[in-house]
């Protein structure tokens, strides 16, 4: 009999035991944001796979219109991250900031296009105009994803990483959509 209470008094004490550590220590943390983070980095691998296809697809097209140095062409637009100016004399109402902010960004990527390739139609321009920005999408979402990872990892911080970790299969197939838009 004084077997059986020996084991489970032991058993008893190894569950309070682990019971302290993982209630008063970090430990469940960290395995909550190793997990979260090795989901988050593998789905960012996928993200950063997409961007490159897109821009390789983007590339064979625009070698294929006769261009000259597409790489280049593309680089430089989604490099440049401010397309849009200063104004003098800013918008009042939200509507009409917001309307600000899409024309003047229209007339950017118009004006890109413009004077980079000032030699073909307009049909072909509109096409080129498309394929910039959707690169310009892939870069930008890389970007995101990449810095609230790098801050989650930084900071240590599992409960932005999970936040990321359940959002990341949206973002994933909205990247996805915005890759197979580049085949179209």
């Amino acid at each position: 009999m004084d077997g059986v209470q020996d084991w489970t008094s032991m058993l008893i004490a190894i569950l309070i035991l682990s019971s302290f550590i993982l209630n008063f220590t970090d430990i469940p943390q960290r395995i909550q944001f190793t997990r979260y983070s090795s989901v988050v980095r593998r789905k960012l691998m996928e993200l950063i796979e997409f961007e490159e296809e897109g821009r390789r697809k983007s590339i064979k097209y625009l070698k294929d219109m006769n261009l000259p140095n597409p790489k280049t062409l593309i680089d430089d637009f989604v490099d440049n991250f401010f397309m849009i100016f200063p104004v003098e004399r800013e918008p009042i109402d939200v509507i009409k900031r917001l309307k600000h902010l899409l024309r003047t960004r229209d007339e950017a990527v118009k004006r890109y296009v413009l004077d980079k390739v000032p030699n073909v139609s307009e049909v072909d321009r509109q096409k080129i105009e498309v394929l910039l920005e959707l690169n310009s999408v892939l870069t930008y979402i890389n970007k995101v994803v990449k810095h609230y990872y790098n801050l989650g990892v930084k900071f240590n911080d599992w409960i932005m990483m999970m936040q990321l970790a359940l959002q990341i299969n949206q973002i994933v197939r909205l990247a996805k959509a915005y890759r197979d838009a580049i085949d179209s």
